[in-house]
């Protein structure tokens, strides 16, 4: 068993996978953020603390891009502010944690 730490830029089926992205493209859905993320490992029963740290890709600028062109600075803000945080779980692996995940929330929307 390891320790990982899942952020919710791994579940945003709108950026590339260059830029952190680790569950299959989806055109049109909105990104993940932290608390739909906590509220899929609650539902999955997993044991998970919460952390400040951001993944090194996210970004203002990239939650700028999930966004439609004529989007308010305060919008981008909110998204920037709630797709951001980690979670750190002890799994034995961590693929396998982030496409029962994925699978939770696809559901879930």
């Amino acid at each position: 068993m390891v320790e990982v730490r899942i952020y919710p830029i791994y579940f945003n089926r709108g950026i590339k996978r260059s830029q952190g992205r680790k569950v299959p493209f989806s055109s049109n859905s909105k990104p993940v953020t932290l608390q739909q993320l906590l509220k899929a490992l609650i539902q999955l029963k997993i044991e998970y603390k919460v952390e400040t740290k951001q993944h090194p890709k996210h970004s203002y600028a990239l939650c700028a891009e999930c966004l439609p062109a004529a989007t308010k600075p305060e919008e981008v803000e909110r998204l920037f502010s709630t797709t951001g945080g980690s979670v750190m779980i002890t799994t034995d692996s961590k693929r396998q944690l982030i496409k029962e995940i994925n699978d939770l929330l696809s559901t879930n929307k």
